[in-house]
């Protein structure tokens, strides 16, 4: 039973825990293991050589775990469900703390020398310490007291609670495994077509470089005969990746249309009593499509961005390990902006299935062409009120719809704007004082 007094004893147990780990590592921040090691970061702090502001990050997931026992002890435990994407979102902004915190630590840090262990230790106990309060509160804090889910489990009226997304995915691509053979093409095109796909920028890079810095062209001619092949091969990868999987959601398509028919023509005769010919025919026809679409946008697009972002993050190390690093800092940002929108589109993508499937209950039961007194006549103009306002709110709901797109997305990939100048600030120091030394060494040799 989950009682306040359980949660309390959990929070305070995980929250003593995290407590004790940040300390422990701040106590290694130094040559060697130090008590000075904490107090002097708060008497002479800096971001760029101090570790104690990650302890704001601990208070942060020492109140989150209390939290269940204040709601249990105000009486408003019943709201702990609706917490659980705000600690999701919290937890993603936590991992974006370690390596932004990474990136200060290093900045003025000589080459050929390393942090403090505690330091990189400190790092990765943030990661974790934020997974295990997303997982604590999935599992366990969000839960309701046990009473109300006994109440709940015994009200026959209630209706069966929906679906999680993850699991409708999973028997989603249930489905998949029917098209094996076609999924396999599919992605060993894909593979080859995002592998190309991550040098073009590279060699169109390099094209630049060599018309402007060293105007060779025969470099020129190389950098183009290269580029040109990798834009051929990707070519026909992405035609041939794009067949294969359409070809093969399309025979999910059918299954999917064939196994919902035949669980209705199995049904008994009180299904159809219950449910209205309209809306047995709207799910059918428009909500098998929609879930045929949603498997092969989402696959698709899913197996192609995994494989472009690990090339690209093994690529991009080799070049630049601080630049990648921005990588994860602004991924979990953005995360957490289209799991809110997301979450809402969702809602009126349900609420708009809804109502096309009333509106065609109405238009199939109650609609009718052909009036022949004046009786059906005022039944007919009744019914098109009827039809009207089914209608009218698919239309409201598509709007609702449209406003998501008014949200300006573009505008996420200018917060790296900042950290490229702030990179080529850093850039402009390094090549300053690398001229300073230089001249410095040309007097010094006439000089001698």
């Amino acid at each position: 039973m989950a009682t306040a007094l359980n949660r309390l004893g959990w929070g305070v147990a995980l929250s003593v825990l995290d407590a004790a780990v940040c300390v422990l590592c701040a106590y290694f921040h130094g040559p060697t293991p130090a008590p000075s090691n904490i107090t002097s970061q708060f008497t002479s702090f800096s971001f760029f050589t101090c570790t104690v502001d990650l302890f704001a990050l601990c208070i942060v997931r020492a109140f989150f775990w209390l939290l269940p026992a204040i709601f249990h002890k105000t009486g408003r435990a019943d709201n702990l469900p609706h917490l659980s994407q705000v600690i999701f979102c919290t937890s993603l902004l936590m991992y974006a703390a370690s390596p932004t915190k990474l990136l200060l630590l290093t900045e003025n840090l000589k080459p050929g020398t390393f942090l403090p262990a505690g330091d990189y230790a400190f790092l990765l106990w943030n990661f974790i310490a934020a997974l295990i309060l997303d997982v604590s509160w999935k599992w366990y804090f969000h839960y309701p007291p046990s009473s109300y889910v006994i109440l709940d489990e015994m009200d026959e009226d209630d209706e069966a609670a929906p679906k999680e997304t993850f699991e409708l995915i999973f028997r989603l691509l249930q489905y998949c495994k029917r098209e094996w053979i076609w999924h396999i093409s599919g992605f060993s095109w894909l593979f080859i077509y995002s592998i190309t796909r991550i040098f073009v920028p590279y060699y169109t890079g390099q094209v630049i470089a060599t018309v402007v810095a060293t105007k060779s062209y025969p470099s020129l001619a190389t950098a183009v005969y290269v580029m040109t092949f990798i834009s051929f091969v990707s070519a026909m990868a992405a035609g041939l990746r794009g067949g294969s999987f359409e070809y093969a959601y399309a025979r999910i398509n059918r299954a999917i249309r064939h196994d919902l028919f035949t669980g209705l023509v199995r049904q008994d005769v009180a299904f159809f009593d219950a449910h209205k010919t309209g809306e047995i025919a709207s799910r059918l026809t428009a909500d098998c499509q929609t879930m045929s679409d949603t498997v092969a946008l989402n696959v698709n697009v899913f197996l192609r961005n995994t494989v472009m972002l690990l090339g690209s993050m093994i690529f991009m190390m080799t070049l630049s390990w601080r630049l990648s690093l921005i990588t994860f800092i602004l991924v979990p940002i953005i995360f957490v902006a289209s799991k809110i929108f997301g979450s809402y589109y969702d809602i009126l993508s349900e609420r708009t299935q809804n109502a096309v499937a009333e509106s065609n209950d109405v238009a199939e039961e109650k609609g009718s062409l052909f009036v022949v007194t004046p009786e059906q006549f005022a039944k007919q103009a009744v019914n098109t009120i009827g039809l009207t306002s089914k209608t009218s709110g698919c239309f409201n709901h598509e709007i609702q719809m449209l406003l998501r797109h008014l949200f300006p997305w573009a505008i996420l990939k200018y917060l790296i704007m900042p950290i490229y100048y702030y990179q080529q600030q850093r850039m402009d120091r390094i090549h300053t004082s690398m001229s300073k030394e230089k001249q410095h060494t040309i007097r010094s040799s006439a000089k001698a």
